[in-house]
């Protein structure tokens, strides 16, 4: 295996063995970051183990070792217990347990309060953007779903999501092929037909792909 500079330069400068587990960690060598953090009698070392498990997508082992907080959550909710996940996280304060939480109440259909956890959030990223739109969208309120949508693009899911023939014909021609071409393609021939009084056939998007 060839290791990553950045944990090269880590055990080179004699960093502890908790830095040397952190570093293996950020690099995605998960088994080195716990073989250094099971040599660390720091607490942290414990939040390293887990969390390359987590990254492993090893909800079990997470489960084992997790006995509370962030990561036991994501396995519960990883494994189906989304009540047991939900409890665990109460009210959470940080981000990316807040996102958690949002997730996990858009799985039961309770769109407005996953909405009201996004909104505490004060960077968004692509991701919970299409998150907190899917939120207005299922909530009945289209209009603040297509504001998010509109400064999603060029983004092409943000195209198909908006079902305008502008946005659809510019993510369709920024697109190299595949099948996200493929999609913009049918959605945008779609809207193509719908405008068109002359057509007596009126395809429908597939289920799985409509907005």
């Amino acid at each position: 295996m060839t290791l990553a500079i950045s944990l090269l330069l880590a055990v080179q400068v004699g960093a502890g063995e908790l830095e040397i587990a952190r570093e293996a960690l950020r690099d995605g060598l998960y088994e080195i970051a716990r073989r250094h953090a099971g040599r660390s009698f720091e607490p942290e070392a414990a939040e390293v183990v887990v969390e390359s498990y987590a990254r492993e997508n090893n909800w079990p082992a997470v489960l084992e070792l997790a006995t509370n907080g962030y990561y036991r959550a994501l396995a519960l909710y990883k494994t189906g217990k989304n009540d047991e996940a939900l409890a665990e996280l109460g009210t959470p304060q940080d981000d990316v347990a807040i996102k958690l939480k949002a997730q996990i109440d858009m799985d039961g259909g309770r769109f407005k309060e996953a909405a009201e956890s996004l909104e505490k959030i004060e960077n968004h990223d692509d991701e919970l953007r299409f998150m907190l739109a899917e939120c207005h969208r299922q909530s009945g309120n289209r209009k603040e779903a297509e504001k998010l949508w509109r400064a999603l693009l060029p983004n092409p899911e943000a195209a198909i999501c908006l079902g305008e023939i502008q946005p659809l014909r510019d993510a369709y021609a920024a697109e190299d092929g595949g099948a996200v071409k493929s999609r913009l393609g049918l959605a945008l021939g779609v809207k193509l037909l719908e405008g068109d009084e002359s057509c007596t056939t009126r395809p429908t998007l597939p289920a799985r792909w409509t907005p």
